[in-house]
């Protein structure tokens, strides 16, 4: 039998920007699941720099893979950019109905506006997650900046990527959600 694919589809929160592959989010996922005796590859389709408009450029790519289940992970890099917020919820939109089309599972994950974005962008930005969880009935990891983002002892030097250990308490917030939506239907 073949290993069930879990997809991590994202941008440099998944890629593991300015750490070794085997530090990155789907490496440490990977080696949590199959501890806990699940039988699976995580594979990291993550991309630093990537805006959601990316991520649907190579929604392709990632369907080859036949993923069993998907973390789409997207929207920091379009709030850097102040991608218009209706823009970054419909390249999420068309990413989640293609990979549910294809039959996976789909675990939306989302991002809080960064710090330096006015008010009202923030506000509407933030507000997309949750609205396209609730319009295409995906379950929403409500922010994957929560565990680290902000602690020094966590972040690299850049303030704004998580280090091998803010790496640790983003998988570990994350892996019930993931255990989940590995028991739950495509």
């Amino acid at each position: 039998m073949a290993l069930q694919r879990l997809a991590c589809f994202g941008d440099s929160l998944f890629a593991g920007y300015g750490l070794p592959a085997a530090r990155a989010l789907p490496a440490r996922l990977e080696a949590l699941l199959r501890a806990d005796g699940r039988e699976l590859r995580a594979l990291n389709l993550g991309i630093s720099g990537e805006t959601s408009a990316d991520g649907l450029r190579r929604l392709d790519d990632v369907l080859a893979n036949s993923p069993r289940a998907t973390l789409l992970e997207f929207g920091a890099n379009d709030c850097h950019q102040l991608v218009p917020p209706e823009e970054t919820e419909g390249n999420l939109a068309a990413m989640a109905t293609g990979l549910r089309r294809a039959g996976s599972a789909v675990l939306l994950v989302g991002v809080r506006a960064l710090p330096w974005v006015d008010e009202t962008y923030g506000r509407e930005f933030q507000a997309l997650f949750p609205r396209l969880s609730a319009r295409l009935g995906l379950p929403l990891y409500p922010d994957i900046l929560e565990p680290y983002f902000g602690d020094p002892a966590l972040t690299l030097p850049d303030g704004l990527h998580p280090n091998a250990l803010g790496v640790e308490a983003m998988t570990a917030s994350l892996l019930p959600w993931v255990e989940a939506l590995l028991d739950g239907p495509a």
